[in-house]
């Protein structure tokens, strides 16, 4: 007769997003891992099948939380442009608040394991692909509203800003100065003028 877990699924793979962020997927080990999630090896081989198709799992984990908040922020916006602004200086507090300097598990995976893995590359193509659709769609909806000028590539802009938002959760680890920060930025999203 199977054993029952004696631990929740969800919470283990919650922590365990937790650990691969602060430390990376090199920089977490099995007992690492162990410890920290609080089951035994065992346990984390016959749930999760080991330590790379559990940092798989969590990469889907957050690739949805993440996407899901950001969709989430667009539905109360009157002016397309503003939000976009908004939410990128809403991102760039979340990275200048971060203590840890964990930045953005998708970016993290992006720099360590792409293109050396290639499952993990095709979770982070796909988060990729799935951003720059989002932001393609908002200029697009700009452009209808009249708030983006007609001749502004979308999908061009799209890839852009997912650069822009890369590019600065990278930069947020090392530049802790908010001006600084927020110009970059300010000059980064310069395009959408």
């Amino acid at each position: 007769m199977p054993r029952k877990k004696q631990f929740d699924e969800d919470e283990v793979l919650e922590k365990a997003m937790q650990l691969f962020w602060l430390k990376g997927y090199h920089g977490t080990s099995i007992q690492n891992l162990v410890d920290y999630l609080g089951i035994n090896r065992a346990s984390l081989y016959d749930t999760f099948g080991g330590k790379h198709q559990l940092f798989l799992e969590t990469l889907d984990r957050y690739k949805f939380s993440n996407a899901d908040a950001l969709l989430e922020s667009f539905k109360e916006m009157d002016n397309v442009l503003d939000g976009l602004k908004s939410m990128f200086m809403i991102l760039l507090q979340e990275s200048l608040d971060d203590e840890e300097q964990k930045g953005c598990l998708m970016v993290n995976t992006t720099t360590e394991l792409a293109p050396h893995d290639e499952v993990s590359t095709k979770v982070v193509q796909e988060n990729r692909q799935k951003f720059i659709r989002f932001f393609k769609s908002l200029l697009e909806e700009a452009q209808e509203r009249g708030e983006l000028d007609a001749d502004k590539d979308p999908e061009d802009t799209a890839q852009y800003l997912f650069t822009l938002y890369n590019g600065m959760k990278v930069i947020a680890k090392l530049e802790k100065d908010p001006q600084v920060m927020e110009r970059m930025l300010e000059t980064g999203l310069s395009v959408l003028d």
